[in-house]
């Protein structure tokens, strides 16, 4: 029950209170020496560390899950640690890290006729292809991500896959598609009432409109994001969409403004950093 609510917690973006109920949890199952249920925990609390940007500790998280995992012979466990490794890596910039791990689970989730690990797996790949500046293999694993998530009916990969196609296609100069993508993200988000994924596909958004030069949509996007992002804090994320408010504000000439968004940016990513 503990290890349920603190992954309610963390669906909730409640972190930190999710981090204290796993931890009260992976006591309990070592007392009970339930390996199974140690090494979820660790994978849980490995996600919660990367979700706070604690990348050093989710890696030594997963790490352990893995250990345990195979201690149990869950090769599902096992492979669902090598997916979270190969996420966080991604998380630190470390595509190329990221792969190998994110292969390895893939195959099992196929081997093991895992559907929605397989998509979750997938999108990872995307997005370290996506690092790596190999834009068609990542539009092929978002591709592949998107249409498993439609067919097992999970609305929240749907819309992480339909985002992260609208990226890859911006960054590939094809701003019309990565604007129906990024659309169809938003649309799915708020259905879902999802603040956290809503606030970022706004962030797209405005991104795709400042590289096709609609400045107006561009601050109707930006503006958007930041009053979902409220909702959903996320210093990182914030510090991201000032950053773009400072790039468009410098586009229309207003230049105190711009420096007043660098400024916000600067200092959201300092406090990142030290945390």
């Amino acid at each position: 029950m503990l290890r349920g609510l603190g992954i309610a917690l963390q669906m909730t973006s409640r972190i930190d209170e999710a981090m204290v109920v796993q931890r009260r949890a992976l006591a309990l199952v070592r007392e009970a020496g339930d390996l199974r249920g140690e090494a979820r925990l660790h994978n849980n609390i490995g996600n919660a560390h990367s979700e706070l940007r604690e990348f050093g500790l989710a890696l030594e998280s997963y790490q352990a899950a893995m250990i345990v995992h195979r201690s149990a012979a869950d090769e599902v466990g096992v492979a669902l640690a090598q997916r979270n490794l190969g996420y966080t890596y991604v998380r630190m910039g470390r595509g190329e890290l990221a792969i190998p791990p994110l292969c390895a689970a893939l195959e099992t989730f196929r081997a093991k006729g895992n559907p929605r690990l397989e998509a979750a797996t997938l999108m990872s790949l995307g997005n370290a292809f996506h690092q790596l500046a190999d834009y068609t293999q990542a539009l092929r694993h978002f591709g592949d991500a998107l249409r498993i998530s439609r067919e097992v009916a999970d609305h929240r990969f749907e819309a992480d896959a339909l985002a992260h196609l609208g990226v890859t296609q911006l960054a590939v100069g094809d701003p019309a598609v990565a604007r129906e993508h990024l659309t169809g993200a938003l649309a799915v988000c708020r259905a879902l009432g999802d603040r956290h994924r809503e606030a970022a596909a706004l962030h797209h958004l405005s991104e795709t409109e400042l590289a096709g030069g609609d400045l107006t949509a561009a601050r109707d996007h930006i503006t958007a994001a930041l009053t979902a992002r409220a909702q959903a804090p996320d210093a990182f994320e914030e510090a991201s969409v000032h950053r773009t408010f400072a790039d468009l504000e410098g586009r229309c000439g207003r230049w105190t403004e711009a420096a007043r968004h660098w400024a916000q940016a600067l200092a959201l990513f300092t406090s990142c950093r030290r945390s």
